[in-house]
């Protein structure tokens, strides 16, 4: 009797190959979305960063001096209908880079810087960016906002 000639796989054998390769894309799938998810909040970060930059240099152009408990620009506060420069405004004036959303492509950020002199040395009157807090608050998506103070402690 003639032997036959068998070529190819298996339907478990074909099975077992697909199981383990969507095993291996889910494992991918998870760490990608993990490594998007982190850079994107990094993203955030560096724009208050950026953004605590401009105010300061957006300061030293208009020769800013505060006196201990002083804010700039006067009554800025911490909600975000404040009258604290924008991130808008820093871009207009070319202090940062346009403040783009990494959570959508087409979007932009929002958000205000304002800056403080906390220095309440008795006897001294201190000037200078080093005695000033820089509030920044970043919004580009209601579940993603930073809200730092700079410089950092």
């Amino acid at each position: 009797m003639k032997k036959l000639n068998k070529k190819g796989f298996t339907m478990v054998e074909l099975l077992a190959v697909i199981t383990i390769l969507g095993i291996i894309s889910g494992i991918a799938i998870i760490s990608v979305s993990g490594y998007l998810t982190s850079t994107r909040q990094k993203t955030m970060e560096n724009l208050a960063t950026t953004a605590y930059d401009g105010m300061l240099n957006y300061m030293i152009e208009r020769n800013v001096l505060l006196n201990p408990n002083e804010v700039y620009p006067a009554g800025a506060d911490t909600n975000p209908e404040s009258n604290a420069i924008t991130l808008e405004e820093l871009y207009d004036d070319g202090k940062i880079d346009k403040p783009s959303n990494p959570y959508n492509t087409a979007g932009v950020c929002e958000g205000y810087v304002y800056a403080e002199n906390k220095n309440s040395k008795t006897g001294t009157i201190d000037h200078g960016v080093d005695t000033y807090k820089v509030h920044v608050y970043v919004k580009c998506t209601d579940e993603h906002i930073v809200n730092e103070v700079f410089p950092k402690e």
